[in-house]
């Protein structure tokens, strides 16, 4: 342990509380905006992590089926455009999209928020004033012990003044900060909190494997993985924390041999921490364990991202986060300088990587930089105070010159903070020559936003996309005759009516889907995104409004969550039709992005009908962008 000077003297202890009050002071004004603004704080994601407390304690609802107390919520607080943080289960019930950890950190100021609103004017409905004030100041009571325990862990192996520099780049230089300022009721300031909460009793733990200390371990690492349950992969340094090679890892397994009573202590409070989670599985979905991320993307552990995740200028870590690059580098002098905390950090560095690349939505939605990451820089905090350490021993010359470094990138982590905001950086449809044109910039220039990702999230009238900026594209055609550019069952050949030829394609009972254009995305364009055209000529001897049929569009996610990518279906009966005629419809579709090559994406028509529904010339053709938008 090297730790310098006396404790009035300290700089590090300065240096906390000043990041404290500053964290504190800008997170405040920002809250404060909101509220002002869209008066709510519990919207979007958040909303996800916090529905568990009014649906369970002010509505009696954990199943948030009460549709009435749903829509007065949008109506009057609009959290999103619709209910995407909880979906509906196979017993009618609702299940929240998120587990239950962000509820039990939210939960003693949701209650004095709720005691205040009750003695006052204000609506006791989980969302007004009270609530939100509450909240969004307790929850710094966490984020602000998380600085000084990260603190704390820094002391134990390095300098003062290498903490103090190691606390201003982490929490300053960092989107750390914009997670923190902007998005404290998130997981990832939480996250962070807890990481160096856990760290710190990690190491008392391996001073002094107390029972005191092992149910603060259990009840911390219970919370952890009951927010997020990747966190798990913090076993890796609970069990190699101070183990340098083969001996010492003998000699740690000796020692957990000696203290099972204390690793059980630990077990036994992360279960008891968990048991929230399993009574509100059991109630709502009337198992003991239920997937709230069924919905989502999920992982594919066959194709990491690796490249995207450290290098994209759509989100990365490297290029929002370049302070990261000393962290990563200063993995090198961590291994010279102590063993014993290289090999746990870079196995979970390794492997939690891996596992954040996997994920399919890998540059995490809208966000400032990969805030995924946010929580391993308590981690990544040891080699960065390696490097820094290394970085005292050098030259004057060489340190100004790194000085003046540290301080651009942590004037660049805010000033990008800051453009993320004000809406110039944008938080997911960044390209590099986007990046480029608003760098450093206070306002966006002129034709700029041409350069961004297309906006896949907006509805787009296809019918007005300009064509002239398109280049046109047969992709399929099928006329169920001699031009079949699909494999074609002959069970739905039917020779009754045709547009040209002898056959056309009989839906019917028993034959809902039509055959199936199965094209992979680099078939259909090498681009960032296409826009596909399907049209058909269809005829009904009933009104088409009475036989539900629709063309549908979808890409397949080779992921372990959600199977289906921009799932898009249009109904025959939203254009005029005439029944004992041919009639024609189109449909456009812009392609989600492209996570994979080969990623198959899929055209066909679905019948629900009882009356028979003929289709004909089904045709598929690609419009690709004339010129080429790169992430990279």
């Amino acid at each position: 342990m090297n730790i310098s000077g006396k404790l009035s003297d300290r700089l590090s202890w300065r240096v906390a509380i000043g990041i404290a009050i500053l964290l504190y002071v800008v997170q405040s004004y920002y809250c404060n905006l909101v509220i002002a603004a869209a008066n709510n704080l519990f919207s979007w994601d958040t909303l996800g992590y916090y529905i568990y407390l009014p649906f369970t304690f002010i509505y009696h609802d954990p199943g948030i089926t009460n549709q009435g107390v749903i829509d007065s919520i949008f109506n009057t607080y609009h959290p999103s455009d619709v209910l995407y943080q909880a979906f509906q289960i196979a017993n009618g019930n609702r299940m929240p999209g998120y587990t239950i950890g962000m509820s039990i950190l939210y939960s003693p100021f949701f209650f004095i928020g709720h005691i205040w609103a009750l003695l006052s004017n204000y609506p006791a409905d989980g969302f007004s004033f009270p609530y939100q004030f509450c909240i969004s100041n307790g929850i710094m009571v966490y984020i602000l012990a998380g600085v000084f325990a990260l603190r704390k862990v820094l002391l134990e192996f390095f300098e003062d003044k290498v903490v103090a520099v190691v606390l201003l780049l982490i929490c300053l230089g960092t989107n750390y900060w914009q997670e923190v300022t902007h998005g404290s009721l998130g997981v990832h300031p939480s996250l962070f909190a807890g990481y160096a909460i856990l760290c710190f009793l990690l190491i008392q733990w391996y001073k002094m494997p107390v029972w005191k200390c092992s149910v603060l371990l259990g009840i911390t690492g219970g919370l952890l993985v009951e927010i997020r349950g990747s966190e798990v992969l913090l076993m890796l340094p609970f069990l190699l924390w101070n183990v340098s090679g083969w001996n010492s890892l003998k000699n740690r397994f000796l020692f957990l041999s000696k203290h099972l009573a204390q690793l059980t202590l630990i077990l036994l409070f992360a279960i008891l921490i968990f048991l929230l989670q399993f009574l509100h599985w059991k109630y709502v979905s009337g198992d003991w364990y239920f997937n709230n991320y069924q919905t989502a993307e999920g992982f594919n552990f066959h194709r990491p991202n690796l490249y995207n995740i450290f290098f994209s200028f759509k989100k990365s870590l490297l290029v929002y986060t370049p302070l990261m690059v000393f962290a990563i580098a200063g993995l090198v002098w961590l291994f010279k300088r102590n063993r014993g905390l290289f090999v746990p950090v870079f196995l979970f560095f390794l492997l939690n990587t891996y596992l954040l690349s996997c994920w399919l939505l890998w540059w995490n939605a809208t966000s400032f930089g990969l805030r995924y990451f946010v929580q391993s820089y308590v981690l990544m905090a040891l080699p960065l105070s390696a490097f820094i350490a290394w970085c005292f021993e050098r030259t004057k010359p060489v340190k100004y010159v790194l000085a003046i470094l540290g301080l651009f990138l942590i004037f660049l982590n805010v000033f990008q903070t800051w453009q993320t905001y004000h809406k110039i950086l944008h938080p997911e449809r960044n390209t590099k020559a986007y990046y480029k044109s608003v760098f450093l910039k206070t306002k966006v220039p002129d034709g700029a936003q041409n350069l961004l990702e297309p906006d896949r999230n907006t509805a787009v009238d296809g019918k007005n996309f300009d064509e002239s900026k398109f280049t046109r594209r047969l992709l399929g055609f099928c006329n169920f005759d001699d031009v079949n550019m699909i494999a074609v069952d002959p069970v739905f050949l039917d020779s009754t009516v045709s547009v040209t030829g002898n056959f056309s394609c009989r839906l019917k009972p028993g034959l809902e889907f039509s055959p199936t254009y199965r094209f992979k995305y680099s078939q259909i364009t090498s681009k960032t995104f296409a826009w596909l055209r399907i049209s058909l000529r269809y005829y009904c001897t009933d009104e088409i409004k009475d036989v539900p049929v629709s063309i549908v569009t979808h890409c397949e996610l080779d992921g372990t969550g959600r199977k289906v990518d921009k799932y898009e279906s249009v109904d025959f009966s939203s254009l005029p039709s005439q029944r004992n005629k041919w009639n024609s419809f189109v449909f456009e579709y812009q392609l989600p992005y492209r996570f994979y090559d080969d990623e198959p994406v899929l055209v066909y028509v679905w019948y629900r009908g009882k009356t028979p529904v003929y289709i004909d010339n089904f045709m598929v053709e690609a419009f690709e962008p004339r010129s080429v938008i790169s992430n990279q």
